[in-house]
């Protein structure tokens, strides 16, 4: 999920997958001023499961009494709401069953983070139950463990008094229970310096691994590589060059990392030259692996009564506590049911943005609804052991 625009698919290891470049033409060739324009923000690829495999959906034998079900009835059933029937439907869903093979149900315009969940947990609901599949969201493991390598960092531009500052390399944040997956992990890389008859620029930062690093090496192979994005360059000013725009890395649920051989963060764009003073060299961002709120296998999502959001007796008696504020959020931004959390990540949440740019869910919101979840699940007893 998420609002970007295009996402390129995953494969195995003949895939070499590059993030988009962020060379916005206008912003680096546009007229010369006193300050340079900055370069674009290059996109990472963003890999995802989707809800049924696109092979095994063209091998479903979908009965007669989910052909004939409209988007109306379906929306109904699982109190979807009207908001959510009116997007499918000006989108041109007739039938609820074509809704699954739709792979990537962000890009149908208009929905929010929180319908595209409440969607994917009722169509999962739809076919378990109707044992059309086994499960859901199935992602492919790989058979490679991948070197690991942050982002870089651009170079500071040039500058006749003063050269701008190499750009941060980021470092990815990973958790030690998840070191075996990876072959090596290096930290970030920063940018270099600009040139300066002067005043030379500042070399980047670069960051640290947390969990563990590793030496940075050249992966021999030209296969089964996932790379970021790349920022474009900052453009010239006669006094300050433009900073280089953003590379932003790649992000994929981290059990599908064996699919690459060599997976590397953004690159920074470079700072653009400046009469006076060149621009900074844009961040390189590190590969992002968002996590699920609270895993939930498919026995126990064919047991649980899945409840509204806004049915308080109901959600205290099932152990999911939340406080007001944070259920108001939760239904501004499209989720209605407790089953719909269940479909979002943490990064999902964390990237959500309001009309002002600024991120409504913190990090203790999302431990709250980690907590609400678990509370939710041990509340339905295990049956047959």
């Amino acid at each position: 999920m998420g609002s970007r625009n295009t996402r390129p698919k995953s494969g195995g290891g003949g895939t070499k997958l590059n993030g988009g470049g962020g060379f916005a033409h206008k912003r680096l060739h546009g007229g010369i001023g006193s300050i340079g324009a900055d370069g674009g923000k290059g996109e990472g690829p963003e890999l995802f499961a989707p809800l049924v495999e696109t092979k095994t959906v063209y091998g479903i034998n979908f009965p007669e009494t989910i052909l004939e079900k409209t988007v109306e009835d379906f929306c109904k059933e699982y109190s979807l709401g009207e908001g959510i029937c009116r997007l499918l439907k000006a989108n041109s869903f007739r039938k609820a069953y074509t809704i699954v093979f739709h792979e990537d149900l962000s890009q149908v315009l208009g929905l929010k983070v929180g319908h595209v969940a409440e969607l994917k947990w009722a169509l999962a609901d739809m076919l378990l139950r109707s044992e059309l599949v086994t499960g859901v969201e199935i992602i492919k493991k790989g058979e490679y463990k991948p070197d690991l390598v942050g982002g870089q960092g651009g170079a500071g531009g040039s500058g006749g008094d003063k050269g701008g500052s190499g750009g941060m390399g980021q470092a990815n944040r990973i958790a030690v229970d998840q070191v075996y997956r990876f072959n090596s992990i290096s930290g970030g890389m920063g940018g270099l310096g600009g040139l300066s008859a002067v005043i030379a620029g500042k070399n980047g930062t670069g960051e640290q691994t947390e969990a563990t690093t590793g030496n940075r090496r050249h992966v021999n192979t030209t296969s089964g590589i996932l790379r970021g994005g790349r920022g474009g360059g900052g453009a010239y000013g006669t006094r300050v060059g433009g900073t280089g725009g953003d590379g932003m890395g790649a992000r994929l649920p981290i059990e599908a990392v064996g699919n690459f051989k060599l997976i590397q963060g953004g690159t920074g764009g470079l700072g653009g030259p400046g009469g006076v003073q060149g621009g900074l060299g844009g961040i390189g961002h590190a590969t992002e692996f968002p996590k699920p709120l609270c895993p939930i296998d498919t026995k126990t999502r064919l047991r649980v009564k899945n409840l509204r959001l806004d049915n308080k007796n109901d959600l205290k008696a099932k152990k999911f506590r939340i406080d007001d504020e944070l259920q108001r959020l939760l239904v501004e931004y499209g989720f209605m049911t407790v089953g719909g959390l269940f479909h979002v990540s943490d990064s999902d949440l964390r990237n959500i943005e309001d009309t002002c740019g600024k991120k409504p869910f913190m990090i203790g919101d999302i431990a709250a609804l980690r907590g609400a979840l678990s509370g939710f699940l041990r509340s339905f007893p295990v049956v047959g052991g």
